[in-house]
């Protein structure tokens, strides 16, 4: 024991402490990097797991005559999930669209965003910033029309 009354890592484990291990910053960069991959992969694949039951949905799914998503749509929110993975925005749910489709949400506080992908093979977006009226425009299914709306979505959701 110290002159407080203390312990010595020795004398409680009747053995010599271990030194702790020095950790570099890029080290722990690394590891914190690693976890975040570990996330977005599981969150991207719960994501296409998600997409893969919409498009098992029955007709008539919510009561008001919606068609479930067909191809054209699982196709397209497909291709915006992995533009998304790749630019580290992800969506926060995939739901069917009520509209015939696929709908991916964005949200954080007041501020919601989606990427809308309809059996016809439109991709709208959307931003709405409550208690503003949303804006709503067509994105396109090309690979820089899709990566500049999801630029756009997270510069408006974490603004």
């Amino acid at each position: 024991m110290d002159s407080v009354g203390h312990r010595h890592p020795e004398q409680a484990t009747g053995r010599l402490a271990e030194p702790l291990k020095a950790t570099t910053r890029d080290e722990v960069r690394s590891t914190t990097a690693s976890r975040r991959s570990g996330i977005v992969k599981n969150q991207l694949s719960e994501l296409k797991n998600r997409i893969d039951a919409l498009a098992r949905l029955p007709v008539n799914w919510n009561s008001y005559d919606a068609e479930p998503p067909n191809d054209a749509a699982v196709k397209s929110a497909l291709s915006v999930l992995e533009m998304a993975s790749t630019l580290g925005a992800l969506p926060d749910r995939a739901d069917a669209s009520a509209e015939n489709g696929i709908v991916l949400s964005f949200a954080n506080g007041n501020r919601y965003s989606d990427i809308e992908c309809y059996n016809s093979g439109e991709v709208f977006g959307a931003m709405h910033d409550r208690p503003h009226e949303p804006h709503v425009w067509n994105i396109g299914c090309g690979k820089q029309e899709i990566r500049a709306a999801l630029n756009s979505i997270r510069e408006f959701i974490h603004a």
